[in-house]
């Protein structure tokens, strides 16, 4: 996020580690239902990175981040509703309230959520302020789920953008790029910064950043979507989601994940589904699937079928059907063999 102006800041050390003490908490579903949303809406719009005529960024971000970042070009930046997100004006000291509304009317240059960054058309011409969202896309990957607290925290905590870590970062490196110095691999700079050793490839899907949850969450996250009605492809509880979907969206409400998508695969196949579940779990057998795994199906013509083990003796799942929409049942009930089990938990 950049202000209006360009607010210089100071290099500091300890970007990961520079937030404020005083962590602000953000329930994560709606703050996913929010984002959800947004981009939903802004989708259409949407282009990666590697397809604008940029004239100096593809020599300062490498190729894989290109195609994983994505802009949006708008008249008016999207305003972060914090009232709705349990962030009350009234919590916020009077002197930070300016930035507090200043966050929730979208008058700032630029705002990034996930991959996606949000730029104003009337700065859409600052080669510089791409950059500095794309670091933001970066951070959003260390920090998955936790970004936008961790964010505010660091903004609210340190009163102004000259002492917020997370910005402070995105500036260092847009005063470099700005001063038209030796280029680097900004992506790569950020991620050795901040301790991040997996990036999104071309080959495979981006990475996402696991956190170990309770099991119960995950359940709960999956019995959530009963009910909804299924659409081949769906991501969205509102016009309805597959079996995918249904693993997106419960990991996403389960707080456990920021992204995972297999949307580059238009009819994903098992083994592509199998390599993609593998990154981001650990793989158990078959008579050890115990309730919060993720099961795998082998479907006709290699199309797979996805589930969310929900109880043992017997063994349940919620699971999207052609016919019903989403539905927990035995998981007998499915007539497709179970091939894989993904833990994603830190100990069984």
């Amino acid at each position: 996020m950049v202000s209006p102006g360009g607010i210089q800041v100071r290099q500091s050390g300890g970007f990961a580690q520079g937030v404020a003490q005083r962590q602000i908490e953000i329930p994560v579903a709606p703050m996913l239902d929010w984002i959800d949303e947004t981009l939903r809406c802004h989708r259409w719009r949407s282009r990666p990175f590697s397809v604008r005529s940029f004239r100096r960024l593809s020599n300062w971000v490498s190729p894989a981040w290109l195609n994983h970042a994505r802009a949006v070009i708008v008249d008016c930046v999207p305003g972060v509703p914090l009232a709705r997100l349990g962030l009350a004006e009234q919590a916020i000291p009077a002197h930070l309230r300016p930035v507090y509304r200043m966050f929730a009317a979208g008058q700032v240059r630029g705002l990034t959520l996930m991959n996606t960054c949000f730029i104003r058309r009337s700065d859409a011409g600052d080669e510089s302020l791409f950059l500095h969202e794309m670091v933001h896309t970066v951070q959003w990957e260390y920090y998955g789920v936790s970004f936008l607290p961790t964010y505010l925290s660091g903004l609210f905590g340190h009163g102004n953008f000259h002492e917020s870590p997370l910005e402070a970062q995105a500036y260092l490196h847009q005063r470099c790029f700005a001063a038209r110095g030796h280029s680097y691999a900004v992506d790569e700079a950020v991620r050795s910064e901040l301790g991040l050793l997996h990036a999104p490839t071309e080959a495979v899907v981006p990475r996402a950043l696991m956190r170990v949850v309770p099991p119960e969450d995950i359940i709960a996250a999956a019995r959530s979507l009963v009910g909804t009605p299924y659409r081949h492809s769906g991501r969205d509880v509102a016009s309805g989601i597959d079996c995918g979907g249904l693993v997106l969206l419960t990991l996403r409400r389960a707080g456990c994940v920021e992204q995972l998508d297999w949307r580059p695969f238009p009819y994903p196949g098992v083994g592509e589904v199998r390599d993609v579940l593998s990154a981001h779990g650990s793989e158990v057998p078959l008579n050890d699937v115990s309730a919060g795994d993720i099961c795998l199906f082998e479907g006709s013509r290699d199309r797979p079928h996805l589930g969310i083990i929900t109880g043992a003796e017997p063994l349940t799942m919620v699971h999207a059907t052609r016919d019903r929409g989403v539905v927990e049942e035995p998981v007998g009930a499915c007539p497709m063999p179970m091939i894989m089990a993904l833990c994603l938990q830190a100990n069984k």
